[in-house]
C-alpha cells in the first residue's frame, strides 16, 4: 500500500482538525439540546406532580367519606380547571377509554371521546393513556398551536390516578428548543471556521516553511537519490 507523502500527512492533520473541531460543535449543540429538553420535561413533570396531590387529596376525601365520590370528583376537577402556569400552560384530564373529563381551554371537548391523531398517525391520546399506564409517562407528537395549522413538535407529560381512572397530564411545545438548537450550531460553525481558517493558514505556512528548508518533500528526494523513503 502506497504511503503518503510528508506534505500528505501535514495535509491530512489540517482536515483532522477541521474534523475534530465540526464534531466538537455538533457533540455540544446536542448536549445543549438534551439538557434544554430535560428542563422542559422537569417542568411538565412538576406541574403533574402537582396537580396529582391536588387529585389524591380529594380521593382520601371520599374514601374518607367525608364527601361522595362524585362530589370529590367534581372538586378535584374544579381545582384543576383554575391551573395555570407559565404564558400559557394549563392541565387536562383523560380516562382510559379516552374520554376526555377536562380541558379547560376547549371545554367542548368535555365528555366527549378523544382520540386525536396528529400529522404522523400516531393516536397520541392513546399514547398518553399507556404512558401513564405503564410508568414512562412521556409522548412526542405533533399538534398546530393556537390559530394555526402547521403541527409543531410537543410533549406530554401524563401519570395515572388509579382509584378514579384518571389521566392527569400536560403538554408544551418544544419548536423552540429545535429553534435554539440550529441557532447553536450555526453560531458553533462559525466560530469553528472562523478558528479553522487561522488555523489552516498558520498550518499552511508551517508546511510551506518545512518543505523549503529541507528542500521539498523528503520521499521526493530519496526517490530521486535512489534510496528506499522506508530504509534504515
Amino acid at each position: 500500500m502506497k504511503k503518503l507523502s510528508f506534505k500528505a500527512k501535514l495535509i491530512s492533520t489540517v482536515g483532522f482538525v477541521w474534523l475534530s473541531l465540526i464534531l466538537l460543535c455538533v457533540l455540544n449543540a446536542l448536549s445543549t439540546r438534551h439538557m434544554l429538553m430535560q428542563q422542559r420535561e422537569t417542568a411538565l413533570a412538576e406541574q403533574v406532580q402537582s396537580a396529582m396531590s391536588i387529585v389524591r387529596f380529594h380521593v382520601k376525601e371520599a374514601q374518607g367519606n367525608k364527601v361522595s365520590e362524585a362530589d370529590a370528583k367534581a372538586a378535584a376537577l374544579a381545582s384543576l380547571r383554575a391551573v395555570r402556569y407559565g404564558e400559557n400552560g394549563y392541565l387536562l384530564v383523560v380516562d382510559s377509554n379516552m374520554l376526555q373529563l377536562l380541558n379547560p381551554v376547549r371545554p367542548e371537548t368535555e365528555n366527549k371521546i378523544n382520540d386525536l391523531v396528529d400529522r404522523t398517525g400516531k393516536h397520541f391520546t392513546a399514547e398518553i393513556v399507556k404512558h401513564g399506564l405503564d410508568g414512562t409517562h412521556l409522548t412526542s407528537y405533533l399538534y398546530p398551536k393556537p390559530g394555526q395549522s402547521e403541527p409543531l413538535p410537543k410533549v406530554a407529560y401524563g401519570d395515572y390516578v388509579r382509584e378514579w381512572d384518571w389521566h392527569v397530564y400536560t403538554g408544551a411545545y418544544i419548536d423552540d428548543i429545535d429553534r435554539a438548537f440550529y441557532a447553536i450550531v450555526l453560531k458553533s460553525l462559525a466560530i469553528v471556521f472562523a478558528i479553522g481558517a487561522v488555523l489552516t493558514f498558520a498550518m499552511a505556512f508551517i508546511i510551506r516553511g518545512v518543505l523549503r528548508s529541507i528542500g521539498g518533500d523528503p520521499g521526493q528526494a530519496a526517490v530521486i537519490c535512489g534510496v528506499s523513503p522506508t530504509a534504515t
